[in-house]
C-alpha cells in the first residue's frame, strides 16, 4: 500500500496515538498538544525523549532500529528513563 502511494505521488494522513506505528510508517510527523502543532519533521527529529515528555507527560526511551526510532514508554509508576 505504501509503495503504491509513493508510485502515485499521493499523501496519506494518519492520525494515531500509537507512537511506534507513526515512527514505523511516517516520513513526516506532526506532534500535537491540545490541538496545536508543537513540532514537525522526520521521525528521528520529532520522536525524542524530550519532545515525548513535553507533549505527553511521560518518560520514553528512544532507540534507532533499522534507521527508524523505536519508542518504549515508561509504565505509570514504573522506572523512568
Amino acid at each position: 500500500l505504501l509503495r503504491e502511494h509513493r508510485t502515485r505521488g499521493t499523501t496519506v494522513i494518519l492520525v494515531t496515538h500509537e507512537i511506534s506505528l507513526a515512527a514505523e510508517l511516517a516520513g513526516r510527523i506532526v506532534v500535537l498538544v491540545e490541538g496545536r502543532a508543537v513540532v514537525s519533521g522526520r521521525p528521528s527529529e520529532t520522536l525524542t525523549p524530550e519532545i515525548i515528555r513535553r507533549a505527553f507527560g511521560v518518560e520514553a526511551r528512544v532507540e534507532q532500529v533499522a534507521g527508524r526510532p523505536s519508542v518504549t514508554l515508561a509504565s505509570p509508576g514504573g522506572p523512568r528513563g
